[in-house]
């Protein structure tokens, strides 16, 4: 399993159905397979397996051994391939609207190059705990030289004040 995982433009609406985030959340926490998957969401099978086969093709879950029930079928066993999935190019959904977006993108592209070097989660250690620290780790690092940020958002903040006077944000 990985801390991060880019996810290409086609198959981001996957995410867009709660039944599918819960099966993802399941498979960070635990191996599970389809059966497993159907008791615990409470859905037929077929729908359970329809959204595996859904999620393994895009590959954001990854079929990780076999079991065999004495008597009964072999079971495929799943796993989340990543803790955190992102857009494959890092942007807002309406990114080109907004100038600010390209900071944005800039910032997280910065961000998750740091964790690239720690993007593989040993076995045995807790995901959601390894991939937090990692990204909060990353995050630091890039936090600690804020000057070329500033300076692009000072760019922007000057091109974007064109024409509009006293806007008052709180803590400034």
């Amino acid at each position: 399993m990985q801390v991060y995982m880019t996810v290409k433009k086609k198959d981001i609406q996957i995410f867009a159905d709660p039944v599918n985030q819960k099966i993802v959340e399941l498979l960070i926490k635990n191996e599970l397979t389809p059966l497993d998957l159907m008791k615990k969401l409470n859905k037929p099978i077929l729908a359970v397996w329809k959204r595996v086969n859904d999620m393994e093709n895009a590959g954001i879950i990854k079929f990780v051994r076999q079991k065999k029930k004495i008597g009964g079928p072999v079971l495929r066993i799943y796993r989340s391939s990543a803790v955190i999935f992102i857009d494959e190019d890092f942007s807002f959904l309406n990114g080109s609207i907004i100038p600010v977006a390209s900071v944005w993108k800039d910032l997280n592209r910065e961000i998750f190059k740091y964790i690239d070097d720690n993007n593989e989660i040993p076995n045995g250690i807790d995901p959601i705990d390894y991939a937090s620290l990692v990204f909060i780790k990353s995050l630091k690092i890039v936090m600690s030289k804020p000057d070329e940020i500033l300076r692009k958002l000072s760019m922007l903040e000057e091109s974007a004040e064109k024409g509009i006077k006293d806007i008052k944000m709180k803590g400034q």
